[in-house]
């Protein structure tokens, strides 16, 4: 076995070991904080169970598990006087992940863009009447952000393939949501997953999403690369005929949104 990889075996290895002494840690911190809020305790036990996960599965499923949260980002979460997005809550864990497996692969380096655009938007809330807000949407922005450095690093290119099918299947389901949302609204009038708009005097459907035109933009973007997989002649036919039905619905849902 090379240096490399027995350093990598290593880490691979100390991975349920810090997964299990946060856990340790946050019931520790928890039961002392009990008699002074519940409710943080409970906050915190859940915060400190999800980042255990984070820190013991591999990094495919934290990949697929940020997929998810990105079709909920119009389920936010009430944390105080915030609603925090499921995507930001996972990126966060994301990174969590990528600390446990640094050593894994060198960050893109298009992550120093990424990095110098926040710092630009923090730099320039310093002069604003309210900063306090502004360095508020420049952390959860930074929360948003963080799945670009995260990924690129964590996921080796059989992972990202895997993470990309994944978002496939996830865009699929959630065209479909969307196309029931509008049908059923069409039908019932139920307004659930739909944005009216009573100035242009029509509606069309979100699904779970934040709205119209995220469902719009990511149905497009996997009708796109499921096109290309039904035309690949090297795939096998039911892989095809399984990609030509999710082009269908993606693009139903471009329709209605």
């Amino acid at each position: 076995m090379s240096a490399a990889a027995g350093a990598g075996a290593a880490r691979r290895d100390r991975r349920p070991w810090l997964a299990g002494a946060l856990g340790a840690t946050v019931a520790a911190v928890a039961g002392a904080a009990a008699a002074a809020s519940p409710k943080g305790v409970a906050a915190l036990l859940a915060a400190g169970a999800a980042a255990s996960f984070a820190l013991a599965i591999p990094a495919v499923w934290l990949a697929h598990g940020l997929s998810l949260a990105s079709f909920l980002s119009g389920v936010p979460i009430p944390l105080g006087e915030l609603n925090v997005r499921p995507e930001q809550a996972i990126g966060l864990l994301a990174g969590l992940g990528l600390l446990a497996r640094r050593g894994a692969r060198a960050l893109d380096p298009l992550a120093v863009l990424v990095g110098a655009w926040l710092v630009a938007g923090v730099a320039g809330a310093l002069g604003e009447p309210e900063p306090a807000r502004a360095f508020v949407h420049a952390a959860r922005l930074a929360a948003t952000l963080v799945p670009l450095l995260a990924l690129p690093a964590l996921l080796d290119r059989d992972g990202a393939e895997r993470a990309w099918n994944g978002f496939l299947v996830f865009a699929v389901v959630e065209a479909a949501i969307g196309i029931a949302a509008a049908a059923s609204n069409a039908l019932t009038g139920s307004m659930w997953g739909i944005t009216p708009e009573p100035v242009l005097g029509y509606v069309h459907p979100h699904g779970t999403l934040l709205e119209p035109n995220v469902l719009g933009a990511l149905s497009a973007a996997a009708a796109v690369a499921l096109v290309l997989r039904a035309r690949d002649s090297k795939l096998p036919a039911r892989s095809r005929l399984l990609a030509a039905a999710g082009v269908l619905v993606t693009l139903g849902a471009v329709a209605v949104s």
